[in-house]
């Protein structure tokens, strides 16, 4: 999805049919080199037996697997026909999307909120939600991707936990677990956002680097390499995640003695995919901004390599959770209620089973060290090798932790104030992802422990779910009822009919039901809730140049993407100067007036929100409504927040 759509952005001939024709020519390079390459393929060693699964474990596995896949499904059915509210959806993430799509190229900073930078973020994740936007050009189906990447993330953590030996249900159980964490459950919930995307890359990435040591396949190190890769691309703190990742794998190589010609050649290798699947918006940055990692200033050796303006939002916001360690206050008043929020009875029992690692990992080698030694050779490689992975996993979750709490952001808000750290609390899921296959292994050596264990996961899914997913129970009920009747008319299409008639009725009773729910969806489309985005959905859809200014607070609907219309037929952009690469405000009402008047907008958005005035912000005083108001405007909606203008 992203090659085929990303090839015809660079080239800037991006439209439905270039990106169609991409895929086309992929799927064709695919064919060709699976029957060059079939037959080739030599066996490969087995993973490590599973420990039992009994009864209660398959219960309790199973269960949860049914339990969390049947919310991820009616929370998309049920964001099908809701638009989409989150404040990084509508205000960058969709928009950028917008953007793509209506130049045709990639090479491009759009920017909608000043002094950030939100336009230079990595977008692989993005460019997944173009896949889904450009056929329709309507985003009524992207509720559809995150609850996929999030199912993608669980199974990853069930693959990893078969890696070390754990039980299959207790492993399946475990993936269950991370998706019913509030943080991950919560990005399914309709919204555009990309870390869904990057938890199901980071899991895929460690999985193949795992598998690569026990398959020494090729194969698993490009799997692993453009995972990892995709994954840089798609967020900044996949960027920490990533290199933790890689550090652990190339630690435990050299630990175990592998050959170092070997272990460099992969490692390059390794590093060569992770760039090509995750550098393209680095380059952009560059091209772009002058700085691959704008707006972050980079030096060596005291001398400037990548300039950039100074990041006024982070010197005043952009806190990290070590900057509180000592900070009785600011754990107390913000940062434990975040995480009990964010984290719930999921992320502490997952946190029990890294414990738990530790503890397993200890009296495995206690064991392997009383063994009598045969000859000079030490513990057998079989019986070491399972606490081996543990101890990467667990230094891995360690580092992973570390980097959390040295990000910036992670404690976002003003100094002693972060009131952003459960927004930020997603952070810290990489290491939790890594956490669950431990604890899953770890659970099978705890003896008469583990179905405590087992129990204690199973209560914690329960109480992830309940605050995670936000989907009234009767829609879950209509939408089991839904799936159980589409299972046994398929069953039943199959027998009387064969495969290719299931999968034909299949396709077009799916067609009839998008169309419906695409109607359903465009009808509502933010037309109620907000005067602002409410009075465009009904009279300005699309053939309007639309101009932002000011700045909206993040409690209640950003007026960016609904500014685009259904079709996204308008032209929006904020009106402010771009200065070094930085989206600034207009300091006077005499340049403000010109940049509206030689944009040639015919309506005008302000918004009334502001910044914290504890943040010395340049502009942050300007009044961008009184200066409509003086320029004689027209008034056409509006509330507290913001106020909807016609520029004659």
């Amino acid at each position: 999805m992203i090659v085929t759509h990303a090839v015809p952005g660079i080239l800037g001939i991006l439209t439905r049919g270039t990106a169609l024709a991409a895929a086309l020519l992929l799927l064709g390079a695919v064919v060709v080199a699976v029957r060059a390459a079939r037959g080739s393929s030599r066996p490969e060693p087995a993973p490590p037996r599973p420990a039992r699964s009994g009864p209660l474990s398959w219960v309790l596995g199973g269960g949860s697997v049914a339990l969390v896949g049947l919310w991820l499904l009616a929370t998309a059915w049920n964001h099908t026909v809701l638009p989409p509210e989150g404040i990084d959806t509508l205000t960058f993430h969709l928009p950028n999307v917008a953007k793509w799509i209506q130049s045709g190229t990639f090479w491009r900073v759009d920017q909608y909120t000043p002094f950030l930078a939100n336009g230079n973020y990595p977008q692989n994740g993005d460019v997944v939600f173009l896949a889904v936007l450009l056929p329709w050009r309507n985003d009524a189906f992207i509720a559809l991707v995150n609850p996929l990447y999030v199912a993608l993330a669980g199974v990853a953590i069930y693959a990893l936990a078969r890696e070390l030996g754990a039980a299959r249900a207790t492993g399946a159980l475990a993936g269950s677990l991370f998706v019913a964490l509030p943080v991950v459950a919560l990005g399914t919930n309709g919204q555009a956002m990309t870390d869904s995307m990057a938890f199901a890359l980071l899991g895929a990435g460690a999985l193949f680097l795992v598998r690569r040591e026990r398959t020494g396949r090729t194969s698993d190190l490009v799997l692993a390499g453009l995972a990892l890769g995709l994954a840089l691309g798609t967020k900044w703190y996949a960027t920490w995640a990533v290199g933790a990742i890689a550090v652990v794998w190339l630690a435990a190589r050299v630990a175990a003695r592998r050959p170092l010609r070997t272990t460099l050649r992969a490692a390059s290798a390794l590093l060569g995919l992770v760039l090509l699947a995750g550098g393209l918006w680095l380059v952009r940055n560059w091209i772009e901004s002058g700085n691959p990692v704008f707006p972050q200033r980079v030096t060596a050796f005291g001398s400037t390599v990548f300039d950039a303006p100074r990041d006024l939002i982070r010197e005043c916001a952009g806190y990290t959770i070590a900057h509180y360690l000592t900070d009785g206050r600011a754990w107390s008043d913000f940062i434990w209620p975040a995480y009990r929020g964010n984290y719930a009875l999921p992320g502490a029992v997952l946190a029990l089973g890294l414990a738990g690692a530790v503890a397993a990992i200890a009296a495995g080698w206690h064991r392997a060290a009383r063994r009598p030694r045969r000859g000079s050779g030490g513990p057998a490689e079989g019986a070491a090798r399972p606490e081996a992975l543990g101890l990467a996993g667990v230094a891995c979750a360690v580092l992973l932790a570390i980097a959390y709490a040295l990000t910036p952001y992670s404690a976002f808000g003003p100094e002693g104030h972060p009131l952003l750290a459960g927004a930020n609390a997603r952070y810290l899921a990489p290491a939790l992802l890594v956490c669950a296959p431990l604890a899953a292994w770890a659970a099978g050596r705890a003896g008469r422990l583990r179905p405590l264990f087992e129990l204690a996961a199973a209560v914690a899914l329960v109480d992830g779910v309940r605050r995670g997913f936000s989907v009234p129970l009767h829609v879950v009920a209509g939408v089991a009822v839904l799936a159980v009747g589409a299972a046994g008319a398929g069953w039943v299409l199959r027998r009387l009919g064969g495969r290719t008639v299931a999968l034909v009725i299949a396709a077009l009773v799916i067609a009839a039901l998008g169309y419906v729910r695409q109607r359903e969806f465009n009808d509502g489309r933010y037309r109620t809730g907000d005067p602002v985005t409410a009075w465009i959905a009904s009279n300005a859809p699309s053939g309007h140049r639309i101009a932002l200014a000011g700045s909206w607070s993040v409690v209640g609907r950003s007026p960016v993407w609904p500014a685009f219309g259904p079709r996204m037929g308008n032209d929006v952009d904020y009106l402010g100067p771009t200065v070094r690469h930085q989206l600034r405000e207009y300091p006077s009402r005499r340049r403000w007036s010109a940049a509206l008047r030689r944009g040639r907008y015919d309506l005008l958005i302000v918004g009334r929100g502001g910044y914290a005035r504890v943040c010395p912000l340049p502009g942050q005083f300007s009044d961008d409504d009184r200066w409509a108001r003086a320029e004689g405007l027209q008034r056409v909606a509006g509330d507290s927040r913001l106020t909807l203008y016609r520029v004659p």
